[in-house]
This record gives C-alpha cells, structure tokens and sequence, in this order.
C-alpha cells in the first residue's frame, strides 16, 4: 500500500477519537491558567504549579494523560500605596491520548494579564488575560501492531518491521483570551469572609487547523468557558466555595457543579498556617470528581479522582474514556509578605 494512502486512512480513524476528546484537567483552580488566562493576574506572589493526570487504560487500549507546569510572576504598581496591576507566566503542557497513546498534543503558552481596580466599586476588580503559544501535534505509531506483522504459527510478529509511513507532526500557533470580575468583602486575605469571582474565556481564537504532511485533519474550534465561584463562611475557621464551570464549542457544552470546603488550623504558638480543603465536582450527565488536599503556608497539593461514569456514547467507538487520578503541587515565593489576593479555592 502506498505511503500516502496508507497515512491518509489511518487519519481517517483518529479523526472521531481527536473530536471526542480534549484536554481538561480535574482540579480546575491548581491549574487555572487554563481556564481563564485572567488567572495570571490574580496572584500576587511569584509561584510555580505543576499537575499530572493520568487515566486508566480503557477497554479497548486507549488511554488519556495531561501534564503541565506553570509558573508566574505579578506585577505590580509602586506609588503612594503598592498594588497589583497584573501578571505573567510560561507553560508547559503535554496531552497523549488515544489507542496506545498514538496521539499526542504539546504546547508551550505565555500569558499575560492585565488587573483593573474599579474606583466606583470599592475592592472588585477587573482583569483582562491575553496568552499565545505555539502547538505540536504529533501522531506515533510506533506502538501499533500491523498486519504485516502477523505471523500465522504464533500470531503477533515483533521481530517484523512495521509499516513505514514517515513521521506525522503539525505545528500551529494559538491565542487565547479571558477576562474576570472579582469582589470581595476585604482586600486583606487574613481577614476575608465573603468574595465572588466570575470569568469568561474564549481558548482557539485564531481556530487553527491541524495537518499531516499537507493532509487535513480536523479544526480547532473556538471554545468558550464561564467560570465562577464564591466564598462564605460557615465557622470563623471553615468556609465553603461553590463553583461552576460551563464549557462550550461547536454545538456541544459541557456543565460542571462543584463545591469545596476549606478549614484553616492556626496556631498563635506557631508560624505555621494549615489548611485543609476537600470537595466534589458533577459534571452534568457525565461523571463526579472527589479531590482533597492542603496548604501549609506556602506549599500546597492535592489529589483527585475523575470517575468519568459515562465512558463514552453509543457513536464514539474510538477511543473510550476511563476513569483517571490527579496530583498537583504548587508553591508560592512569599518575597513581600503580600496577603491581597483574588480569593478563589486551592484546587
């Protein structure tokens, strides 16, 4: 078979498994900067957040790993009184996805926002995030088992050579853009109760399409998210943050409910500020998230489970998604001993 057709076929059938699927991590605000790259502006200590999840591999032999790194850095504005007036960051980020994991999606992202304090509405602000990157998408075959390999006394060959069809590689530019309303009740952090943050994102922005060897493959429409959450407190030491997380692109959206409950454990006899937060997310007709985790002054990490109960629908038969494990780690380098802050849950 030629090399071309042979290419052009298999392409054919990732297509529906690269549709049905996208890179999503379970523990939205460790790595918020893909939510909304408004985020960037939020924090105002330099901070670096690292998350693996990694899937169970499915049924059919597919399986579904992300990974990313972040780091970002604020800026602020030096005048009678310091505040933030933005910020900064570089990512990392590595999707394998499919049967065997032949497809994989690689991107590394800068970001930057802008923070906006709105003098007629005493402590809300307004942020504006702005992040481009470059993309490489790859397809690896070198998993794959061929027919060509078959061999009819002990089945499977792998002292066969594999069909050769080159190297498959796509790179494409990509912008994103977000923006953040944030309120709260106190712009010290040590003695805030109540806070409400909402953001719209729209990733794909430039909807850049992804081709093999002068083959089309697929687009990459723009994807649309609402993200928001609140917080309130239950006793003087435990709060409680609901949140939402709406995502929509090409005609199919995607709803996630999830609350969080966070108690700190302080000490006037120690320096050390703990605090522990558990929580759980419903994604709509799809699946629920359990994650847990902590914060000891400046280190923070957590863990979660995405049971991912609806596996996959009737008409996907490529690729099935199985349930996956998260773990992130972040840390925050307190330089100025700075407690304003956008107030969103850890994790």
């Amino acid at each position: 078979m030629k090399r071309s057709t042979l290419t052009g076929l298999i392409l054919l059938l990732l297509i529906g498994q690269i549709k049905a699927q996208g890179g999503q991590f379970s523990q939205f605000y460790s790595s918020a900067i893909f939510v909304n790259p408004a985020f960037a502006g939020t924090n105002p200590y330099l901070s670096a957040r690292i998350n693996f999840n990694k899937s169970k591999l499915a049924g059919d032999g597919s399986l579904h790993d992300l990974s990313q790194a972040t780091v970002s850095y604020p800026v602020f504005q030096n005048t009678s009184r310091k505040f933030q007036v933005g910020g900064a960051g570089l990512t990392f980020f590595k999707e394998t996805q499919g049967i065997q994991g032949a497809f994989s999606t690689q991107k590394i992202l800068l970001t930057g926002a802008y923070a906006l304090k709105l003098k007629r509405l005493k402590n809300n602000t307004l942020i504006f995030g702005l992040q481009g990157g470059v993309t490489q998408t790859r397809i690896s075959l070198n998993g794959l088992q061929w027919g060509s390999q078959y061999n009819p006394y002990i089945g499977f060959d792998n002292t066969q050579n594999p069909e050769d069809i080159g190297k498959l590689s796509s790179y494409h530019p990509v912008f994103n853009f977000g923006v953040l309303y944030s309120a709260i009740d106190n712009p010290n952090a040590m003695f805030r109760d109540r806070s409400f943050t909402i953001g719209l994102s729209a990733d794909n922005l430039n909807t850049p399409k992804s081709r093999f060897g002068g083959l089309y493959l697929t687009d990459n429409p723009i994807l649309f998210k609402l993200v928001s959450n609140a917080k309130f407190i239950v006793t003087p030491k435990t709060y409680v943050h609901p949140s939402l997380l709406v995502a929509y692109s090409s005609q199919s959206y995607q709803v996630n409910l999830g609350t969080y409950l966070s108690h700190q454990i302080n000490s006037t006899m120690s320096d050390v500020a703990l605090t522990l937060q558990v929580g759980t997310w419903y994604r709509l007709f799809d699946s629920f998230i359990v994650l847990g985790g902590f914060k000891i002054n400046d280190f923070s990490a957590g863990i979660s489970y995405d049971l991912n109960s609806n596996t996959y629908r009737n008409n996907e038969i490529y690729g099935q998604i199985a349930p996956s494990f998260e773990v992130s780690l972040g840390y925050d380098f307190n330089f100025r001993n700075n407690p304003f802050k956008v107030n969103s849950p850890i994790f």
